[in-house]
């Protein structure tokens, strides 16, 4: 199958209010009207590196998020675009005039891969989840919603703010004030992405705040049991790649090719190198390299918009750069930052 495609990672800095959009660069560019799609054969993905999770709770590495990303989605999405936040598994969502109480409306018929139903009872439990877990990084999404703290805390049973109602097909959020990303944030139920309750359920205990049993050490984490994406799990082999099949159920239709493959490499160099003599057919590439890779015929080069952001953190507490322990450092060495080249 012909090398059709890699990505351009653009550093990107993103700035967010309330009722503002995320500000970010790039295009995206367009298939002549001579490339048609063919069925079948597969797709090679760059990776450097083994996923630690493939479930988004317990998820806080790159190389996780693009594993369980394939598999577990978000009721909403940032288009590709625009950058701007629109319904994914979500039909509609509605924020209230006084900005306490958000309401997501479900897509009719939604199914796992394995032909169970979609139903916001998936979204309660993936919060319920992010909030008694001892493992997540994820626990602020939720500050501003009420009764969220008291569940993790284990005095109660459920999250009074999170309602599921008609039928599971909508999920009621009330907030104790103002968040201003709501509709984003919220869409992947704190995670990211949406577990398949029912066979984490199998395993879960609402009223102990013990996960080290349900959420935190399952096998399911490592062996994703049903697919809401364009993607099944297939097969794991660490070191070498995570293998998955198209997923026949998949709300916006089954990919045409046949099985993704993501490969894992030492480093970002080593991926590029990959790209460039055919062995990945798929893959993000740095902007220093974009020059070589976008004099490769064989290879089509994409730039997209993302909601996502870097950013650098000084460890203060660093032992070889004790150094960085002095605010002055601290602040000299973010001052020296050509922060508009970068914007750039």
């Amino acid at each position: 199958m012909r090398r059709f495609m890699a990505l351009f990672g653009a550093l990107v800095l993103v700035a967010t209010a309330c009722g503002q959009g995320p500000a970010t660069t790039g295009e995206q560019a367009s298939a002549s009207a001579s490339e048609q799609p063919v069925a079948g054969g597969r797709i090679v993905v760059g990776a450097t590196g083994d996923p630690k999770t493939m479930q988004p709770v317990i998820s806080a590495d790159t190389q996780s998020s693009g594993i369980w990303n394939w598999l577990y989605l978000g009721l909403t999405r940032a288009n590709s675009k625009t950058g701007e936040t629109e319904p994914n598994l979500a039909q509609k969502f509605e924020l209230s005039s006084d900005g306490l109480t958000l309401t997501y409306t479900l897509r009719d018929n939604l199914v796992w891969s394995n032909g169970d139903p979609f139903t916001g009872d998936d979204y309660k439990y993936t919060a319920e989840a992010v909030m008694r877990s001892k493992k997540t990084v994820r626990k602020s999404t939720f500050d501003n919603v009420d009764g969220a703290k008291d569940y993790g805390d284990g005095k109660t049973d459920s999250i009074s703010g999170i309602q599921v109602s008609n039928g599971g097909k909508t999920i009621t959020i009330k907030f104790t004030k103002v968040f201003c990303p709501a509709t984003a944030a919220m869409g992947g139920a704190g995670a990211g992405g949406i577990l398949p309750s029912k066979q984490f359920k199998a395993q879960w205990d609402n009223k102990t705040t013990d996960t080290s049993k349900n959420i935190d050490d399952v096998a399911f984490n490592m062996n994703p049991p049903a697919s809401m994406g364009p993607w099944v799990f297939k097969s794991f082999q660490p070191g070498v790649q995570v293998t998955f099949a198209k997923n026949d159920k998949y709300f916006r239709g089954a990919p045409l090719v046949d099985e993704l493959v993501v490969k894992v490499y030492a480093d970002t160099t080593a991926v590029k190198n990959a790209l460039m003599t055919g062995e990945v057919t798929y893959a993000a590439v740095n902007p220093s390299d974009n020059d070589e890779v976008s004099k490769n015929d064989a290879l089509k080069l994409y730039r997209f918009k993302t909601s996502a952001y870097d950013y650098i953190d000084w460890n203060a507490k660093a032992a070889k750069a004790p150094w960085l322990a002095n605010v002055q450092v601290r602040q000299a060495l973010s001052y020296g930052i050509d922060v508009p080249a970068i914007v750039k």
